[in-house]
């Protein structure tokens, strides 16, 4: 993971995203324009403008820590998370207004809302991990039960909050109050993701010895039945048989390939390794492919990450939530194992190409 520090990945996880945003939301922007109030258009432009000042302060800045060999320091990650979280809570506020009511359905798609923090959630989510990195440095010990424990706190620190205290809470303006609330969501949102990572990232740096003796009491939860429970909770399996408007919580993922691809990439992260160079190709070859489909559900819920913290305060399973990033750092060093070993018997341009190959498949 300190490979994260490098600058590459900033022209890579903001750069790119925001460039392929911009023409995006300009299509959306020439087809409503002629329905939109002057006011409405200023301020259309006004936030393109303001994404774009940001995301070139980001590309100079990734330009100046290339030229001068330099990694990405804790103070850019505090700046780049307060920066854009800001920007998206403004966005949200201010959505209906950039879309009012009064434009047709069928002339923006129905998941616009989502665009922009889709697009921008890799950014967060890089920043996060930089922060995350700088405030655990491998010189250092850590108690790795802490970090559950007060990741364990915040969602019982809500259930308290909404049970007890919530209900008599009504000596401060409604507009106030749910600014506050919002705050206080993304915020210990924040805190809570950080320990869970953190005391993951502990044990599978640090605790090898013990990732190594329960491999197994991770591995098939992870990869296996939380990816399908997720998929069952999604696709109605626990509704009324009768509910034929039902189309998924987050996205129609009723095709059989998707439980086709979640068993059979469950099987290949938790196959041994083997010390056989064909086998462990095979293997390399098989994670390589469904590799996508991994990063495919990690992008996916990425933007819905604030949410999980009420989601399991409220409806119990929003740990499912979490199951897509836990599942993308699990196949990642699957995957880093397996290059590590083949790359003794194999060339790096050999193996590099049967990745790509490989994840361009699906």
């Amino acid at each position: 993971m300190k490979n994260l520090l490098n600058s590459k990945w900033i022209f890579i996880l903001n750069t790119i995203p925001v460039i392929v945003l911009f023409p995006i939301f300009y299509g959306e922007f020439q087809i409503i324009k002629s329905l939109l109030k002057p006011e409405v258009i200023e301020l259309w432009k006004n936030f393109g403008i303001s994404l774009g000042v940001i995301a070139l302060i980001n590309l100079i800045y990734a330009i100046y820590l290339t030229s001068r060999k330099l990694s990405i320091d804790i103070y850019y990650s505090i700046a780049s998370l307060v920066v854009y979280i800001g920007f998206l809570y403004i966005y949200g506020f201010y959505f209906e207004q950039l879309i009012p009511s009064s434009i047709p359905n069928w002339m923006v798609s129905s998941t616009i809302v989502f665009y922009v923090g889709s697009f921008l959630m890799p950014t967060l989510a890089h920043s996060f991990l930089i922060l995350l990195l700088h405030l655990t440095p491998e010189n250092k010990e850590y108690d790795v039960g802490k970090n559950f424990v007060f990741a364990i706190i915040i969602p019982i620190s809500w259930y308290g909050f909404l049970l007890l205290i919530a209900p008599l809470w009504q000596v401060a303006p409604q507009n106030f109050v749910v600014h506050l609330f919002l705050v206080l969501i993304i915020s210990s949102a924040l805190i809570f993701l950080f320990f869970l990572i953190r005391g993951i990232y502990i044990i599978l740096t640090r605790k090898a010895e013990v990732w190594k003796k329960y491999e197994y009491a991770w591995k098939i939860p992870i990869s296996f039945v939380f990816p399908l429970l997720g998929l069952f909770i999604n696709n109605g399996l626990f509704l009324k048989p009768d509910d034929l408007s039902f189309h998924g919580i987050f996205g129609n993922f009723n095709s059989y390939w998707f439980y086709f691809l979640t068993v059979t990439n469950a099987l290949l992260i938790c196959l041994p390794n083997s010390e056989n160079k064909y086998l462990r190709l095979t293997l390399f070859i098989g994670k390589s492919i469904t590799y996508s489909f991994t990063l495919y559900f990690f992008l996916i819920f990425l933007p819905f990450l604030p949410l999980s913290v009420m989601a399991i305060v409220l409806i119990g399973t929003g740990f499912l939530m979490l199951s897509p990033i836990l599942l993308f750092i699990l196949h990642s060093i699957e995957m880093s194992k397996d290059y590590k070993y083949l790359k003794l018997h194999y060339s790096h341009y050999y193996l590099r190409s049967i990745l790509i190959i490989g994840f361009m498949l699906i």
